[in-house]
């Protein structure tokens, strides 16, 4: 409805006139009807669509041997459909009824042979990932969990990892890994290793 005129002694001319300058004194500012009504939006100004965001969780294991910490990295197979052959830490989609801690055992049991629950090792949170362009294949937020081991276990790649490998951490930060896990790890080697005496490379 277009804004209608007053009578000259700045009244409306009908009842929908007054609905409508009543409305618009309130601070409404949206679509009003012939009547002087709140009018319906138009259906051109729907809900922008909805966007698919997946759930994954990263696995984020130190240890320590030959004097040195050590991240445990798996290198992603060559036929996986994205980043394939290049360096990552364990990690996948999170299932159906699990929690974000829960998958993060399961994947890197599944791409490494490396059983934490046996071995009694907790995990703690890093924090959350979801900058939005982070994986090429869409809307990917992933929870990050570490831990750090006194040794370097056996390790072995599997599932859509095929090798996994102690690398130490310094080599590890130089290396151009999948996704943010770059990001990642060094989130996680800032809020482990102090507790540990670590210090970084220069």
């Amino acid at each position: 409805m277009s804004a209608p005129t007053r009578r000259p002694d700045g009244k409306p001319e009908t009842d929908a006139d007054t609905r409508f300058f009543d409305l618009r004194e309130s601070g409404y500012t949206g679509p009003i009807d012939q009547d002087g009504n709140v009018a319906p939006e138009p259906e051109d100004a729907a809900m922008p669509t909805a966007e698919t965001i997946r759930y994954t969780a990263d696995t984020i294991v130190l240890g320590h041997g030959r004097d040195q910490w050590h991240v445990l990295l798996i290198r992603r197979a060559a036929d996986h459909d994205t980043e394939p052959g290049k360096w990552a830490l364990p990690g996948g989609h999170i299932d159906t009824g699990e929690t974000s801690e829960q998958a993060a055992y399961r994947e890197l049991a599944e791409e490494t042979g490396l059983p934490l629950r046996d071995l009694n090792a907790e995990l703690s949170m890093v924090g959350v990932y979801d900058t939005p362009d982070r994986d090429p294949r869409g809307r990917y937020v992933s929870v990050a969990w570490c831990t750090a081991l006194a040794d370097l276990a056996p390790v072995a790649g599997g599932d859509d990892a095929d090798r996994a490998e102690w690398v130490p951490v310094h080599e590890a930060l130089d290396r151009a890994l999948a996704f943010d896990h770059d990001v990642i790890l060094r989130d996680a080697v800032a809020k482990h290793l102090p507790l540990f005496d670590y210090q970084p490379t220069p």
